[in-house]
């Protein structure tokens, strides 16, 4: 009767104020559980005071990405942010690059819109070189600790300097590697290591842990 009334509508209140509730922080408390479960229970639901679930959540991924990691000075080129699934509502990310002098950036808030899955920040290379990264984090919805990973991008001076730069690498990377093999190939040959240092190998082991040392650390620790 009246009772029974009155309660629906109290009820149908509480679930409303969730709502507004879940508009500001993404998610119901506990309480406003309750609420919810009590009407569904007493057949008070009424189509479209409540959302449904957000597809976005823990388990959905972000990635962010470039066509373009490495930009002459001046040149376009945009970032890409690209979720795992069609998203239900507005989903905001706050987009930073460790340096706005050696990229800019035309914004740094990026929505991805309801119902769309993916978002584009136009960038430009400042006026000289360096590697940047592009960290991307979440505002809205709130999720706690959720992940993206950050995004490398390098500016340089010219394309032929840099591809000189790598070829010359790796050229040196090979020749040094080579150059161990004939003592072996020699030490093979005579079935003896006479002449063989071994404060050589001792002091190129060492040298050899350090360095290891050295690019794990610049991995791992930094």
């Amino acid at each position: 009767g009246i009772n029974a009334e009155y309660g629906k509508q109290w009820y149908q209140r509480r679930v409303r104020e969730a709502v507004v509730s879940t508009q500001s922080t993404g998610s119901f408390n506990t309480l406003q559980h309750y609420y919810i479960l009590n009407l569904i229970e007493n057949d008070y639901l009424v189509t479209g005071i409540y959302p449904s679930s957000s597809s976005f959540n823990n388990a959905s991924t972000v990635k962010v990405t470039t066509q373009n990691s490495k930009l002459l000075l001046n040149q376009a080129s945009s970032i890409h942010i690209t979720l795992n699934n069609l998203a239900d509502t507005d989903v905001d990310f706050n987009c930073t690059a460790s340096s706005s002098e050696i990229l800019k950036m035309d914004k740094n808030l990026v929505s991805v819109p309801k119902g769309d899955t993916s978002a584009t920040i136009k960038v430009t290379a400042g006026n000289r070189g360096g590697t940047i990264y592009i960290t991307t984090s979440l505002i809205k919805p709130r999720i706690d600790n959720f992940n993206i990973p950050d995004l490398d991008m390098c500016v340089i001076h010219s394309k032929a300097v840099d591809t000189t730069v790598d070829v010359l690498g790796w050229l040196a990377f090979a020749s040094w590697s080579i150059s161990f093999y004939p003592q072996v190939y020699k030490n093979w040959k005579r079935k003896s290591v006479v002449g063989l240092s071994f404060d050589f190998l001792a002091y190129n082991m060492l040298g050899w842990i350090c360095y290891s040392a050295f690019n794990f650390s610049l991995l791992w620790l930094m």
